[in-house]
């Protein structure tokens, strides 16, 4: 399965290299926040080079996060939303919880 497809199948879809300390993070998050329709990709960092060229909604940097099937950014957004309230609308939106 590609990552293209998992975006579009998961309700959240988070994209790594491996052992990415921004995304532990995020999956501390989306565990602390009860999100429990979400599914989580390392990657290479050699490949995730490559894919971040191929991906069609093309993330600027990883850890990338995908909610219903679009880029909502990285940990830095993810943080600056919760701040503000508005990821856990988008989460519930998608059908996270």
């Amino acid at each position: 399965m590609s990552i293209a497809n998992s975006i579009g199948e998961n309700a959240v879809l988070i994209v790594a290299t491996l052992n990415c300390g921004k995304s532990n993070w995020l999956k501390f998050l989306m565990q602390r926040w009860g999100v429990i329709h979400y599914k989580f990709i390392e990657v290479e960092k050699v490949e995730a080079t490559s894919m971040l060229v191929d991906l069609w909604i093309r993330p600027k940097e990883l850890p990338a996060v995908y909610i219903g099937g679009k880029l909502f950014g990285g940990l830095d957004e993810v943080l600056a939303s919760r701040f503000h309230g508005k990821i856990i609308a988008k989460l519930t939106e998608a059908g996270a919880f």
